[in-house]
């Protein structure tokens, strides 16, 4: 998918000590913060309101768990063997049963980035 509006993607940054992450809708960085990888919660904004985030390795898979209020939503970052398309596995946590929902992402940069590692959604 081409970047512009209705864009989503994530983008990510290693950095001392873990990761710098964007999560981008359309032109808007919903998400943007720092955060360990050995599972230690982070508190971070996203869209404005407070959140915590936690995010470890679970083989070559990152994991991210964030907790808004009371609801708690699991995801799973993966990227397949072409290094072009990453796969993400949202699960919510709490809340009635619902089942996972499978993002594909392809390897682009968004409005306004030079740099770094991103991914686009690809519907």
């Amino acid at each position: 998918m081409r970047p512009g509006a209705g864009t989503e993607g994530w983008v990510f940054d290693s950095v001392a000590g873990g990761l710098h992450v964007r999560q981008i809708q359309g032109k808007i960085a919903v998400a943007d913060f720092q955060c360990n990888t050995d599972g230690q919660n982070c508190e971070v904004k996203l869209s404005g309101h407070k959140a915590t985030v936690s995010m470890y390795y679970n083989g070559q898979a990152l994991v991210q768990l964030e907790t808004r209020g009371s609801e708690i939503v699991k995801r799973r970052f993966s990227v397949e063997p072409s290094r072009n398309t990453m796969k993400v596995t949202v699960t919510p946590m709490t809340g009635r049963a619902v089942q996972p929902e499978e993002l594909e992402f392809e390897r682009g940069l968004p409005d306004g980035q030079v740099a770094g590692q991103s991914a686009q959604a690809k519907r």
